[in-house]
């Protein structure tokens, strides 16, 4: 099935366009698809200066992706996950949103607490605030936006 490409969503402020709207259905399948698809957007736009750049990005958009398609739709093939990127001239963004019933982050287990050391999960939340500048939830947790500053010339 070929990627639904959308462009009718309002673009947050602070950003002057949208350079890639893409819809998929809940399954990991179609995840690395996006995530390539993201990847080679911000490439284009020069916005991955290296390889630490690549990774870092690379991380926080596959995790965003698989909590939207795991945790948010539950892997139901029925729901989409709506991935978006923004350019403005200062900042680009990436917005992921699910169509579960959401959740709050601040009931994310602190992966710093001596209890949550052995969970098999927790970290990505807090990998993507390390990452990115900025990680805003909204949609009662059911969409995300992580933006970062444009890297000087």
């Amino acid at each position: 099935m070929p990627l639904d490409l959308r462009f009718e969503k309002e673009v947050p402020a602070g950003f002057g366009k949208t350079v890639l709207e893409v819809q998929i259905e809940s399954t990991l399948a179609r995840k690395s698809e996006v995530l390539l698809k993201v990847l080679d957007e911000l490439k284009k736009h020069g916005l991955v200066r290296s390889k630490e750049d690549e990774i870092h990005i690379r991380y926080c958009v596959d995790e965003a992706i698989a909590n939207a398609i795991l945790h948010g739709n539950r892997l139901d093939r029925k729901k989409n996950v709506f991935v978006t990127v923004y350019l403005s001239d200062d900042m680009w963004g990436v917005r992921v949103e699910d169509q579960g019933k959401g959740f709050s982050p601040d009931m994310v287990p602190d992966p710093d607490d001596p209890q949550s050391l052995l969970l098999e999960h927790g970290r990505g939340i807090l990998i993507m605030k390390a990452f990115m500048d900025e990680v805003k939830f909204y949609r009662n947790g059911c969409g995300l936006l992580m933006t970062k500053k444009r890297p000087r010339k």
